[in-house]
């Protein structure tokens, strides 16, 4: 017999949830009913769209995109009958001579699949989705009616939420009993410093992502760029402008930055030498980072000048070793209030972990060479 999903306690062994936002999640379960995924949803701990990707990833089984679920064949959905994709709460999206796609809640449902594949004479592939995609699609295809928990609700812009009128009652509620500062309680953006939830990197682009996030992120990455983007999207939230440049023959070169339009804009084809006496020479040798302002020299001046800086601006430089060599470096400037000295030992761990992910990018595109007399 299969083992059951407990989606909480893999959630909570990644670090992607507390103890307490688990036990709220739990505690709507018992009384509103559903998944426990949906009710993690539906608190804001993590979004729909990750939650699926992190069952995919941890049980090995594709997901479902929305677009899988639009517009299937006919022919597809009488493959299973009415009562059958009612009892297990599955649908099919896709047929492939004797095969069929089927779009289901738990992956581990073994109960379903052989159901199906006996009641359908066809090979069963699953795919896990959204309980909440799930019963849109059992309602569109079979005429099956969703719990009210949920019925599609219209807000105020004119765009669609999952949440039916017990789960925002019980959120407000919630809102309304808890102390907002504690920890993990998201109901709306924050405004205050607080770290962004984890399982939601993209849900506040522009707060604080936690380490274990990062972490979780770069383990799918699969090209430099991603992991480029990554360092970005974590010093987003202190610092105005961000640049990221890349080690070339005898300088930095910049392939990305965020910022201020003209930041932007004129340090797209910016190249830092490292063959001069400035600080990124001496970065480059040292392989240290520099926090504050640039010591006085022509060449320094230079490069701030460069960078649209003045003398007196503290900087923030970074740098990514890798084989004992500086690969690449993150230029910072312009400090938010959220940036302090703690905040040093994260970066470095960033810098660390993004090594980490660099090198098994390498080592993949190095597994898949052949030589030419062997292919």
């Amino acid at each position: 017999m299969a083992k059951k999903l407990r989606i909480g306690e893999m959630l909570l062994e990644a670090g992607i949830l507390t103890r307490q936002q688990l036990e709220e999640a739990l505690n709507a379960q018992l009384i509103y009913g559903g998944k426990l995924g949906t009710n993690l949803v539906e608190h804001g701990f993590v979004t729909e769209e990750f939650l699926t990707s992190f069952l995919s990833k941890q049980c090995n089984m594709p997901a479902a995109e929305p677009k899988d679920l639009e517009d299937i064949p006919t022919e597809v959905v009488e493959t299973l009958s009415r009562e059958l994709a009612d009892k297990h709460k599955v649908v099919p999206f896709r047929r492939d001579k004797r095969r069929l796609d089927l779009a289901l809640v738990d992956p581990t449902n073994v109960k379903a699949m052989d159901d199906v594949a006996f009641k359908s004479g066809l090979l069963v592939r699953p795919y896990v989705a959204p309980e909440v995609l799930i019963h849109r699609a059992l309602e569109r295809y079979y005429q099956i009616v969703p719990p009210r928990r949920y019925i599609q609700v219209h807000s105020d812009a004119g765009g669609k939420q999952e949440l039916s009128p017990s789960a925002i009652s019980q959120q407000i509620e919630v809102q309304r009993s808890r102390n907002p500062s504690q920890a993990g309680f998201v109901a709306s953006p924050p405004t205050n410093g607080a770290e962004v939830p984890r399982g939601l990197p993209d849900a506040f682009p522009d707060r604080p992502m936690t380490l274990s996030q990062l972490v979780y992120d770069l383990q799918s990455v699969e090209a430099s760029q991603q992991i480029i983007n990554l360092i970005l999207r974590f010093s987003r939230p202190y610092f105005k402008k961000r640049g990221i440049f890349v080690l070339r023959a005898d300088c930095f070169e910049r392939v990305a930055a965020e910022g201020p339009s003209d930041f932007e804009r004129k340090t797209v084809k910016l190249r830092l030498p490292i063959k001069e006496p400035n600080i990124f020479h001496s970065i480059f040798l040292s392989k240290r980072y520099h926090l504050g302002t640039i010591p006085p020299s022509p060449e320094n001046f230079q490069a701030l000048e460069l960078l649209g800086e003045e003398p007196s601006s503290a900087l923030f430089l970074l740098p990514l070793v890798f084989n004992q060599r500086t690969e690449l470096l993150l230029v910072a400037a312009g400090f938010t209030p959220l940036f302090t000295m703690d905040h040093v030992r994260r970066f470095q761990m960033l810098m660390e972990k993004a090594g980490f992910a660099h090198q098994i990018i390498l080592l993949k595109n190095r597994l898949r060479l052949l030589p030419d007399d062997l292919q």
